[in-house]
């Protein structure tokens, strides 16, 4: 359901609709906060997760819908503004900012540096919600409050976020500056990693990047997956350039098999769900886990148009536990496919 459909069916019976909204049915935001300590002043704007963004046309957020629906609530009865959106003709250049919130520690967040606020975010997510290890990153460095109508809160502090990605940042740096130009792992060598610095168009990071692959599905990965590469999460990302006139996007797509190659699940990778951009270079990813019977993983690059995109770089497959560190001839620094240094 979309959050549009959800108010849509409570629109039938129009009492529970505005009991439940205006919060007669349950314990109301304001208490809430008044039980914890806090009062709607005290917060400078909502934040639900997974990040909610729909508008630009460009970028696309639309997971936990029903969250965002009740963050819309929390909002309303506290009057707060809201940092996710969902509403028509969104800016791209201020979509591309916000959507930033939500890639993890080693994403520049523009919405710390323009808001001068000190007060913390409420920051939110429904209970029934699953919470990627970006978005978990957030919570870790919030101070929980509680939850009602299953919404969970916490406040989150700008200046704890903005403290705790400047070290993330800065220990990369250390790190990144006694490497030779490559690639080193905390842990693990990736389960793959290409530069693409063989090829001859305009790079987002290193020597080079692949021209836009068209008119057919292009294989760009496979693996054969062993039992060390079906532990933990994995993230597979990939920076691509796109156009910069419509609202049209390339996307990735993963398919996994079994050992006698019967595939057992099919998922997409879209560009326009990144969290992550550097003006019209998006950052595709996605974490997901590799089923037990699953004995070989397949990348694809999804046919398009003709200017859809213009070049793909940096494909990286990771587990999501690991912490990759490349380093290019320019003296650029990437982590986990994240630019720290341009």
């Amino acid at each position: 359901y979309s959050i549009a459909s959800k108010f849509r069916e409570q629109t039938y019976i129009p009492p529970y609709n505005y009991d439940f909204f205006h919060g007669k049915l349950e314990q109301t935001w304001p208490d809430l906060l008044s039980e914890k300590g806090y009062n709607a002043t005290d917060f400078q704007a909502v934040i639900q997760m997974p990040f909610y963004y729909v508008g630009s046309e460009k970028i696309w957020l639309h997971n936990g819908g029903w969250g965002m629906a009740l963050a819309t609530i929390a909002a309303f009865q506290l009057q707060l503004p809201m940092v996710n959106a969902n509403m028509s003709r969104t800016s791209w250049s201020q979509t591309f900012k916000q959507v930033k919130i939500a890639g993890g520690p080693y994403t520049f967040k523009p919405l710390l540096d323009d808001v001068k606020d000190k007060r913390p975010y409420l920051l939110c997510y429904f209970e029934y919600d699953k919470l990627n290890p970006d978005e978990q990153y957030l919570f870790s460095l919030a101070d929980s409050i509680g939850k009602t109508s299953n919404l969970i809160a916490y406040a989150l502090y700008p200046e704890k976020l903005r403290r705790a990605d400047s070290a993330g940042r800065e220990k990369i740096r250390t790190i990144a500056a006694g490497m030779a130009t490559g690639d080193t792992s905390f842990h693990a060598p990736p389960l793959f990693y290409n530069h693409f610095d063989d090829g001859d168009t305009t790079s987002f990071f290193g020597e080079g990047s692949s021209k836009a692959m068209l008119h057919t599905d292009s294989l760009l990965i496979s693996i054969d997956i062993d039992d060390k590469k079906r532990s933990g999460l994995i993230e597979c990302s990939a920076w691509l350039l796109v156009n910069d006139v419509k609202y049209t996007k390339p996307s990735l797509r993963i398919n996994m098999f079994d050992s006698a190659w019967q595939e057992i699940l099919m998922d997409y990778i879209p560009s326009n769900a990144a969290t992550d951009v550097w003006p019209m270079w998006f950052r595709a990813g996605k974490y997901f886990a590799i089923p037990q019977n699953c004995h070989h993983l397949q990348l694809y690059l999804m046919r398009e148009k003709e200017s859809v995109y213009y070049a793909i770089d940096e494909l990286l497959v990771r587990q999501a536990a690991d912490t990759i560190v490349s380093k290019d001839a320019h003296g650029r620094i990437m982590v986990n496919n994240h630019l720290i240094s341009r």
